[in-house]
């Protein structure tokens, strides 16, 4: 899946994929394991900034390239301030 990523204009399109298919999958068991994984693997820190958020950070993709399909590998654990900055960033 190839995807345009224009973070200076806030605006992610996803090639072949729905905005709320994204938004589905975020409310989904699944998802909700995989997020766990990655907190768990970040000892509840964030990965930038190395500040402790618990459960009140967010799964950063890296890239899009494994959406739906996530390993760990390809998302950063990050406190909110940090996710706004890498978006902010690029």
């Amino acid at each position: 899946m190839s995807v345009i990523v224009p973070f200076k204009r806030k605006k992610i399109i996803f090639d072949n994929l729905l905005d709320r298919n994204y938004r589905n999958y975020l409310k989904t068991e699944e998802w909700a394991e995989k997020r766990a994984e990655i907190r768990d693997k970040a000892n509840g820190e964030c990965e930038l900034c190395f500040n402790f958020i618990g459960n009140k950070g967010v799964v950063h993709h890296i890239n899009y390239d494994n959406l739906f399909n996530e390993t760990g590998s390809n998302e950063m654990y990050i406190c909110r301030g940090c996710h706004l900055d890498a978006h902010n960033n690029h």
